[in-house]
């Protein structure tokens, strides 16, 4: 785990320096690349969740509980919405 932390830190540091020198074109084709490999790790853990038997034959409850959870959290937005609303009104 602290292994990803710190190379989160370092990609930061790089982003920062390559972003005070400017580097339009590069920072283009890094775009190109990050898609690319973004789009090759979805297809990997669609592969890795299409062969794992147990996800599979609970797919069914996890969409249940999915949108249970989904429900629930946009209910409990527009409810303290509505009361930051009225108290801040």
């Amino acid at each position: 785990m602290i292994e990803a932390v710190i190379m989160l830190f370092i990609g930061i540091c790089i982003g920062l320096i390559l972003k005070k020198l400017e580097l339009k074109d590069f920072r283009q084709k890094l775009d190109k690349l990050l898609t690319i490999i973004v789009i090759i790790l979805l297809f990997v853990m669609g592969i890795t969740l299409g062969s794992d038997n147990n996800i599979i034959y609970n797919l069914m409850a996890l969409g249940y509980n999915s949108i249970i959870l989904a429900s629930l959290i946009f209910l409990g937005s527009i409810i303290f919405a509505y009361i930051f609303r009225r108290v801040v009104s």
